[in-house]
């Protein structure tokens, strides 16, 4: 799992080499189980499964693709403050 590489936790390497794609992992499920839940400031809850997030998803590739965005590509967002 990691690697010491000096006396105190913040010298350690870990996972020395490997790699981890966050989306990669949560799209392979694509199910009705909740995949994403947040309350607002006024307790409103909001819930998404795992199937709902893969199909919104598709279409947000589907626009990059559309609009020439290609793997290795660097896209970013900007999100305002509600």
């Amino acid at each position: 799992v990691f690697r010491k590489t000096g006396p105190g936790f913040l010298d350690n390497e870990w996972f020395p080499g490997a790699a981890m794609n966050y989306a990669e992992n949560l799209l392979r499920i694509r199910d009705d189980r909740i995949a994403i839940m947040w309350l607002d400031e006024e307790q409103n809850e909001d819930k998404v499964t795992f199937a709902e997030l893969y199909e919104e998803v598709k279409q947000y590739a589907a626009a990059f693709r559309k609009h020439g965005v290609t793997v290795g590509d660097r896209v970013g967002c900007e999100f305002q403050y509600l």
